[in-house]
């Protein structure tokens, strides 16, 4: 849940992060923190990359934004009501634990000023709609890119925006594959179309996804189960590779 305000100062960043479900900040390059929100159920943080005023929290509480920098007392609820999750828990959960339905990723648009993406898991049901969310207008409104119930992770190239990349998972540690789990999805006109792209993978699951900076063709995942794997996107096109995979002892 750590983010960074990258129009900050190089000699005193400022950072923020969601710890213990509640929001802090750094503007010393982490060295001291302060609690900024009361949240109760935040788990992801997010800066918009053109305007540092502009922060995101978000979990099973929902997301919240301040225009503010995150100061106290600026936070405001800007999700729809299928952001809030139904039960509470942790994103990383042993064995035990409920799982967790709500904001399980923010992400801000490397292009456009004011756009973020959310994505929304409701652990398979059809109601509230988990999927992918984007806003245009720093959270005021809403559109539905893609309707999945195991929606984990959305990435945007910085090379073009609008291809998009977005990761679904019945599974968050390992397990049989469940229905509408999709793995990786990957769109090329902005989130109106998605085609999946599991070549080469054991299960279709994915978490966490990310793009090499300075090369976006290279796409990085983490595979419930499985491990880290990676895939080229380039002129030609390759399957999953596994590079770390996952033991567990």
């Amino acid at each position: 849940g750590l983010s960074l305000d990258n129009h900050s100062p190089s000699n005193g960043r400022s950072l923020f992060v969601a710890a213990d479900q509640d929001v802090y900040g750094s503007t010393d390059d982490g060295w001291q923190w302060e609690k900024l929100f009361d949240c109760g159920g935040c788990w992801f943080t997010a800066v918009d990359q053109f305007n540092g005023q502009i922060v995101y929290a978000g979990g099973q509480a929902g997301l919240f934004r301040s225009v503010q920098g995150g100061a106290p007392g600026s936070w405001e609820a800007v999700g729809l009501p299928q952001f809030v999750g139904r039960n509470q828990g942790t994103p990383w959960f042993p064995d035990g634990w409920e799982p967790w339905t709500g904001v399980h990723a923010i992400r801000t648009d490397p292009v456009h000023e004011g756009w973020v993406y959310v994505a929304v898991d409701a652990e398979g049901e059809a109601s509230p709609v988990g999927g992918l969310y984007r806003s245009q207008d720093a959270g005021q409104t809403w559109e539905l890119l893609l309707a999945d119930g195991f929606m984990r992770d959305v990435a945007i190239s910085p090379a073009d925006p609008n291809i998009l990349y977005a990761t679904s998972s019945g599974s968050f540690c390992c397990g049989a594959v469940a229905e509408g789990s999709h793995g990786v999805l990957r769109s090329e006109d902005g989130g109106v179309t998605w085609t999946a792209v599991n070549e080469g993978m054991v299960w279709p699951f994915a978490h966490r996804i990310a793009l090499v900076p300075g090369a976006p063709e290279w796409v990085w995942v983490g595979s419930p189960g499985t491990g880290f794997q990676r895939r080229w996107f380039g002129e030609q096109v390759a399957w999953w590779r596994l590079f770390l995979p996952l033991v567990r002892g």
